[in-house]
């Protein structure tokens, strides 16, 4: 499925879910630009530009398993930050705390 940590182009997200034959209708006829406004497309819309079900479907899961995929995470590496974000706060706080009374104290 390829790296996740580049921004996958519309015609390389079709690519990797084997829909490439949708590229020239889902660009011109939708007006779909990037693969993040595919979020926006719903099925009579596929059904329309002659996508069959099983595509459609395909592509709706291949969008949410790389955008789940994503928010995950992210979601995870932001709670990891914020736990350490934190505990430096409190290693600040007890070090100014100390470093200014034992910096007062000598005057």
């Amino acid at each position: 499925m390829g790296s996740k940590s580049r921004t996958l182009g519309l015609i390389e997200f079709l690519e990797e879910a084997e829909l490439q034959h949708h590229y020239h209708a889902i660009k011109n006829v939708l007006q779909v630009h990037s693969v993040q406004q595919l979020k926006y497309v719903v099925d009579d819309d596929l059904f329309n530009i002659g996508m069959s079900r099983p595509e459609a479907r395909r592509l709706k899961n291949f969008y949410n398993k790389v955008f789940c995929l994503f928010s995950t995470n992210f979601s995870k590496y932001f709670f990891v930050f914020m736990q350490v974000f934190r505990r430096y706060l409190v290693f600040w706080q007890i070090f100014r705390r100390y470093f200014f009374l034992s910096f007062c104290n000598t005057f």
